[in-house]
């Protein structure tokens, strides 16, 4: 959820503001609510108007009003390293005319995948080049491409790796600020913002964002970036709109789809476009589409896989199979760390290191799966655990309790990656194998964009691997998230 109103007054706007205008801000906001204005809706985009999110979303927000003027035009885009080029399908999708005027990705198989999919002017590789104006990968001998100041909207994203908690030094001393792609988000990022000061901006980051650098620290690395803005802005560095109030948004993708993904998006409205009233109506909207979708629940994982039966399933598993590593299992080596977890793993359950519930089944096939000894044995720990307290352990009982689970079988033993009690599957990455018991498949990396919201007719790249649209899937937004943040600032002002 966004941060409170009362936080939002206190910590994050309260740089230059006085105490008459939060009294102003009030009177403002009761005027405001005593509107009787007749609600009415925005078109869907005919293209993707049957996006399964836009439906929820635009159902959830059906009664409000769009503050603002009507668009009369295309608002101007700007993307900074966003992997998937995700922020655009999600416009397309909601109706929002838009031009790409430029775009970064250091990634040149994402950067085709943008490029097969949308129109854009200039595409660097990264944000910095974007904010000096460098010549573009589109225009690599021209003297500059100068990227437009001033956009309706930039979404932009920085490397996750210094901030995950799925890192195994994430917590000591010094591994945070020394990663190699630190400086993307403390130096990069803040250049972006401070050159190009776009009126709406939106930034991602995972949760580990917000988490103390080591044992004892008592600021976090979003802190310190917030912190950074706010001394651009007393200095005076954003001279044409004064600075941005800016909001914390906490997103978790399994309020929409049962796959976990928590996220931090970090809404930036420019001071001298968007008053404080505005900021807080954004996070009116904003928590009241939160409310909505938790009261109507995620959509199963397989409602948004390929049937197995249609030819892009049929095409992307035979590229699947053709490049994966199908070698002949080979004994394991007796030192390997896999065979500690399974023994500790197995001895808890009171089973043999013999036992095959899953796998020595007739029906185990493992269409797509890489069946290393490792695997298969992951498998079969998963099933013990599930069905421990099965009474009757028949094939069809045992398929039947595992109905609905997903096991990612790039992640050891030790880290229980599979599908929770409350039928939450952990969050696609981009090295995920996505094992499906239903299916006795694996979920191929053309699903894993499907389950983060892009449409089947998304246009694939000839010759992008099976490897690239994974770590895609894995690097870029999940687009209904997304799609909740630009539809709040849409519905707050429509991009003036």
């Amino acid at each position: 959820m966004a941060e409170g109103w009362d936080d939002l007054i206190s910590e994050m706007l309260s740089l230059s503001q006085e105490e008459t205008e939060t009294a102003e801000l009030a009177e403002a906001i009761r005027d405001d609510s005593d509107s009787e204005s007749e609600a009415k809706l925005v078109a869907c985009s005919p293209q993707t108007s049957d996006q399964w999110y836009v439906q929820l979303l635009k159902a959830h927000t059906k009664d409000i009003v769009p503050g603002g003027t009507q668009i009369s035009g295309p608002i101007e885009l700007l993307s900074g390293c966003t992997a998937s080029f995700a922020e655009a399908a999600v416009l397309e999708a909601l109706g929002i005319p838009f031009h790409a005027c430029s775009t970064s990705e250091p990634n040149p198989s994402f950067r085709k995948f943008a490029h097969c999919n949308h129109a854009v002017d200039h595409a660097h590789e990264f944000l910095r080049g974007q904010a000096d104006d460098a010549p573009c990968t589109l225009h690599p001998h021209a003297r500059s491409c100068c990227v437009p100041c001033s956009v309706d909207l930039s979404i932009f994203g920085t490397p996750c790796p210094p901030f995950s908690q799925q890192r195994s030094k994430r917590m000591v001393s010094g591994t945070v600020k020394n990663h190699v792609l630190y400086s993307t988000t403390f130096g990069e990022a803040t250049a972006f913002l401070e050159r190009k000061e776009p009126k709406a901006a939106v930034m991602e980051q995972v949760r580990g964002f917000d988490k103390p650098e080591y044992a004892g620290d008592k600021s976090t690395p979003m802190r310190r970036f917030l912190d950074e803005i706010r001394l651009l802005e007393r200095s005076g560095n954003f001279p044409v709109g004064g600075g941005y109030h800016i909001v914390i948004n906490m997103l978790d993708y399994a309020e929409w789809v049962k796959l976990s993904r928590p996220r931090i998006f970090l809404a930036f409205l420019r001071k001298d476009v968007y008053d404080l009233v505005d900021a807080k109506n954004f996070i009116e909207i904003f928590e009241m589409i939160q409310r909505q979708q938790i009261a109507v629940g995620p959509l199963e994982i397989s409602s948004l896989l390929l049937p197995t039966d249609d030819p892009l399933w049929k095409q992307h598993m035979q590229d699947h199979t053709k490049n994966s590593k199908t070698r002949t299992p080979q004994e394991p080596n007796d030192n390997a760390v896999w065979l500690r977890e399974t023994a500790a793993w197995r001895e808890k359950l009171g089973i043999s290191p013999q036992f095959s519930p899953w796998t020595s089944c007739g029906f185990f096939e493992g269409i797509g799966l890489r069946k290393t000894h490792r695997v298969r044995d992951l498998l079969d720990c998963i099933v013990a655990e599930k069905t421990a307290n099965l009474q009757k352990k028949t094939p069809a009982a045992i398929r039947a309790a595992m109905s609905g689970m997903y096991a990612d079988t790039s992640q050891s033993h030790s880290r229980r990656t599979f599908t929770n009690k409350t039928g939450i599957t952990n969050c696609l990455t981009t090295s995920s194998e996505l094992y499906s018991f239903d299916r006795d498949a694996i979920v191929l990396p053309v699903e894993h964009l499907l389950l983060h919201g892009h449409h089947k007719s998304t246009v694939i790249p000839n010759g992008m691997s099976q490897a690239d649209i994974k770590e895609l899937a894995g690097e870029g937004m999940a687009l209904p998230c997304l799609a909740v943040i630009i539809w709040s600032i849409f519905l707050t002002k429509q991009f003036p």
